[in-house]
């Protein structure tokens, strides 16, 4: 947690933090999307997000897009048949 956050939640302004992380978040999704595809080749359609300030967590979860997502299934489904084969 940054030292602005540490601040603000000592004053208990909760919101002003989640604003804030609002709005980073929007502006990192382009690259987060972009960093995801590079790595994994998946496009990314949709990305949640979700915070617990008083555990100081945080959860990301992004879905694909149905072309891609279909296309990783069946690549999954065929290499499970392929091991199960041998």
């Amino acid at each position: 947690m940054a030292k602005m956050e540490n601040v603000l939640l000592r004053k208990n302004d909760q919101m002003t933090v989640l604003h804030i992380r609002e709005k980073l978040m929007a502006a990192l999704l382009p690259e987060i999307k972009t960093f995801v595809y590079g790595i994994t080749d998946l496009e990314v359609y949709d990305f949640y997000y979700d915070w617990n300030l008083d555990n100081r967590t945080g959860m990301f979860m992004g879905t694909l897009a149905k072309n891609e997502e279909a296309e990783s299934i069946s690549q999954d489904f065929q290499k499970k048949s392929y091991w199960n084969k041998k």
